[in-house]
């Protein structure tokens, strides 16, 4: 296969930029928490947070790839027009890399050691039963908020694996920490499928389709405030000062004026608005806690 087909198909199936940013913003927010719980030398940059970053970007192509395989037959119909119902690139092809991605991270996580290794064997191994739907597909099918949760939980342990980088020891803080960064995640996942109705398709699922528009935002809108509650409780441990939680509200109330505002106009302007506020929701509270974490450095 050229890798010029291969190229069009990332762009289309997993935007390589939009992936490192989210994996470079993942790793940093749950590292940093990390070294600041912990009151250890902090440390910026280190190999074994270059070498995760790479694991977990490639982790995310994997999972790309299962999902290409477990959803071919109702994307052929839903998406006909993609690379992959229209046979450009094939799934053989697509396995080849795939495997090459496990390899890779399966070389690294060895480097690293024992609790690096467990850590992204646990995560491997449930993006697999992911990938079989954990052999209740029926169910998982009929329920949209199952089907949300089980797969939902395999951010913390994304999360664990980058506490694993660099400590096997934890405390209630880790919990805290892990809590915020799976709910910023559980957000995105809602917001991206949030749909007009003019949107919906019979062969794709959204939240808005199985729970209607008005209660799809009335979730999200609550994960969002929820987030804001976890991140005060972190912020008071962690943080001096009030600038960090004023900034982490007032991104909460301008996110769910977007929500309100697609409540009242369902239309395709106001859908893919939400879809980008739970992108910015999501990537600019990594990007506060980050910045604000280096900053109580100097």
């Amino acid at each position: 296969m050229k890798l010029a087909i291969f190229y069009q198909y990332t762009k289309e199936r997993f935007p390589i930029l939009g992936v490192l940013f989210y994996v470079l913003f993942f790793i940093l927010d749950a590292h940093y928490i990390n070294q600041t719980i912990l009151n250890s030398e902090f440390k910026y940059i280190s190999l074994p947070l270059v070498l995760g970053f790479i694991t977990l970007f490639l982790f995310f192509f994997h999972l790309r790839i299962f999902d290409e395989f477990k959803d071919y037959e109702d994307d052929k119909l839903a998406h006909p027009d993609r690379l992959l119902s229209k046979g450009v690139i094939t799934l053989n092809d697509l396995k080849k890399f795939g495997i090459g991605a496990v390899i890779i991270q399966l070389c690294i996580s060895l480097y690293l050691g024992t609790n690096s290794f467990i850590s992204w064997f646990i995560i491997f191994i449930y993006s697999f039963l992911m990938f079989k739907e954990f052999f209740i597909h029926t169910i998982l099918k009929k329920s949209i908020g199952l089907y949300l949760l089980s797969h939902q939980l395999l951010v913390p342990l994304m999360v664990g694996y980058c506490f694993a980088l660099s400590t096997d020891t934890v405390n209630p803080l880790h919990l805290i920490a892990t809590i915020f960064i799976s709910l910023l995640s559980l957000g995105y996942e809602i917001a991206r499928k949030i749909w007009e109705p003019s949107r919906e398709h019979a062969k794709a699922d959204s939240y808005s389709k199985f729970w209607g528009i008005k209660k799809s935002l009335l979730v999200l809108s609550v994960i969002y405030c929820v987030t804001c509650i976890v991140q005060y409780k972190m912020a008071a441990v962690i943080f001096n000062g009030p600038y960090y939680t004023l900034f982490a509200t007032i991104l909460c109330v301008i996110i769910n004026i977007i929500n309100i505002n697609f409540a009242i106009n369902p239309n395709h302007k106001n859908s893919k608005l939400v879809e980008v506020g739970g992108a910015l929701f999501l990537l600019l509270n990594h990007l506060l806690t980050i910045v604000f974490i280096i900053l109580m450095q100097k």
